[in-house]
């Protein structure tokens, strides 16, 4: 096995302040939106920034607003599906069945 000279700690360092950056950078796109909230690899991504940063006060709390931005939009799309439901129901004239059919659901999750 050849023989790997030490890291340069400056070298270690930078590349430590360059993945902070970049952690804060994704974290900033998530809160203003241009990071994809609905892309299924998004925890994938979100998992190692979670233990990699604990107790890093400024990563913590973009990671707290990157959070609420990210159930801001399930709501938002739980919200555009039950619209939806509505929608095509009305059209249809089922809403009846429809309420009746939610009315079970809530039922059966108690």
């Amino acid at each position: 096995m050849p023989h790997l000279p030490p890291f340069d700690p400056d070298v270690v360092h930078l590349l430590a302040v360059a993945q902070r950056r970049a952690a804060a950078a994704f974290l900033t796109g998530m809160v203003d939106g241009t990071v994809p909230l609905a892309d299924p690899s998004l925890i994938e991504t979100l998992e190692p920034l979670f233990r990699t940063y604990a107790g890093d006060a400024e990563i913590e709390a973009l990671m707290e607003k990157a959070a609420h931005a990210y159930s801001d939009t399930a709501v938002d799309a739980a919200n555009w599906y039950f619209a939806r439901l509505i929608c095509d129901a009305a059209r249809d004239g089922t809403l009846g069945e429809l309420r009746e059919e939610l009315r079970t659901d809530d039922d059966d999750d108690q």
